[in-house]
């Protein structure tokens, strides 16, 4: 057996194995119900007692105070009877509100013992329970924010850090879409990777004492607080779901992980979990993006005329992850973007770090409450504020170029099947170029 084949027979029991957790997992993990909320016809009933009147009295009602009526045969005046019933109508009152506070109770003790039984076993339920508390921790540091990047740079921030678009302004979001850099305002793989690394910058005098295993639960930690963050879109999905199986295959299966392999497994997961994912652009333009960057850039890196040069990598960076997003654009918006490529290469820099420092902003925010960290502050805010209007500088200047893309406004379908055949045609290129100069006929054979 070669070790060709022992790789086959490893990819098969991998995605074997993953269909079979996911497939009697998915109505624990992923209920289609996004509020929990207790089975109320569950709970006991409430049972109120008969109203009394004011001037008559039922000798037969019964609560938890019963009263009874003495029976003589003495008559009893109008005073007596007065302060009798007054006294009786007193008692009924209390035995009423007694009963209603029973009631409550029983019914508060039920509904707790509900949702701890909830919280204990559905993971969704504990999952929800912890994001709605990181949504209000994050809205807090937000809300703190302002004070310290300005209301210029928290819509951005909002945008960078969180995907929110919620409180950009149109102006700005128009101004983003017309020269294509629209995507640095969702949270992809990049954003994933930005909070991990300075995360564990600080972390880093600690990693050389945790296992491999130890080393694996803090990084799944750290991008799983980050997801939880975002949100579950189809971009951070894939982000998240694609560092986990890196995580894994390095930390715990010891081993070098094949990134379109990964991406491949990822599709799976996410098409079991929803099998209407692909009727989404952000699901199409992040597997698109990745697989353009995963494919052809990795293969143009190689190139030493291009990855000795820092201008056409950045150039080779854009052009293959919008390479296979041609046809999608053509189609859904009748327009293709060529300013792009000289839009990422002058803001990219900048967003990257803007984000580094918007992380830093938080840090501030939390580690003021222990130490006095004005000066960090001060120059924190001082080096955003800089870098926002070096951005919306170069933002004016290209909204203002008279070229910025190819509109098609008639036979979109004959465009649209070239640039497909294109796009075909260019994975049959590079995998013939692979083949021929990184071909190796030795195999390793297991006996």
């Amino acid at each position: 057996m070669t070790y060709k084949h022992l790789r086959k027979i490893q990819v098969y029991i991998l995605i074997s194995l993953s269909i079979f957790i996911f497939t009697n997992n998915i109505q624990l993990i992923f209920k289609t119900r996004n509020i929990i909320k207790p089975d109320l016809f569950k709970l006991p009933k409430p049972v109120f007692l008969k109203k009394i009147n004011k001037t008559e009295l039922n000798t037969n009602s019964s609560s938890i105070l019963t009263t009874f009526k003495p029976s003589t045969g003495v008559k009893e005046d109008n005073d007596n009877k007065y302060i009798r019933a007054k006294h009786k109508q007193s008692l009924s009152r209390l035995a009423k509100q007694i009963d209603r506070l029973f009631f409550e109770i029983k019914r508060l003790i039920n509904t707790s013992i509900y949702l701890f039984k909830k919280a204990f076993v559905s993971v969704k339920y504990r999952y929800l329970l912890g994001r709605n508390h990181l949504e209000q921790q994050r809205q807090f540091y937000l809300e703190s924010l302002e004070g310290l990047i300005g209301p210029r740079g928290l819509p951005l921030a909002k945008g960078v850090l969180f995907g929110d678009l919620s409180s950009v302004d149109q102006g700005t979001y128009h101004s983003f879409k017309v020269i294509g850099i629209l995507h640095i305002l969702s949270a992809s793989s990049a954003n994933f990777t930005i909070f991990l690394s300075f995360f564990l910058l600080f972390l880093k005098p600690f990693l050389k004492y945790l296992s491999k295993k130890q080393s694996f639960c803090l990084y799944f930690a750290l991008i799983f607080i980050y997801f939880s963050l975002v949100g579950a879109a189809a971009s951070t999905l894939r982000a998240f779901l694609s560092l986990t199986l890196a995580f894994y295959a390095s930390f715990m299966l010891k081993r070098s992980f094949l990134p379109l392999f990964n991406l491949c497994v990822v599709a799976i997961f996410m098409l079991i979990i929803n099998p209407f994912y692909p009727e989404s652009l952000s699901f199409q333009f992040s597997f698109l993006a990745s697989f353009g960057i995963i494919f052809l850039y990795n293969f143009l890196e190689k190139e030493p005329s291009i990855n000795k040069n820092y201008l056409l990598k950045n150039i080779s960076l854009t052009f293959s992850a919008q390479f296979f997003l041609i046809p999608i654009l053509i189609a859904k918006f009748g327009e293709l973007n060529y300013l792009s490529i000289l839009a990422n290469i002058l803001v990219l820099p900048l967003v990257e770090i803007l984000t580094i420092l918007f992380l830093a902003s938080f840090i501030c925010l939390f580690m003021s409450s222990i130490i006095e960290l004005a000066f960090f502050e001060q120059f924190v805010s001082f080096s955003i504020s800089k870098l926002l209007d070096i951005l919306f500088f170069l933002i004016n200047i290209l909204e203002k170029s008279p070229w910025k893309s190819i509109i098609f406004r008639e036979n979109k379908e004959r465009y649209i099947i070239v640039f497909i055949l294109i796009n075909f045609f260019a994975i049959l290129f590079v995998n013939f170029l692979k083949s021929k100069r990184y071909s190796k006929k030795q195999y390793r054979v297991f006996k």
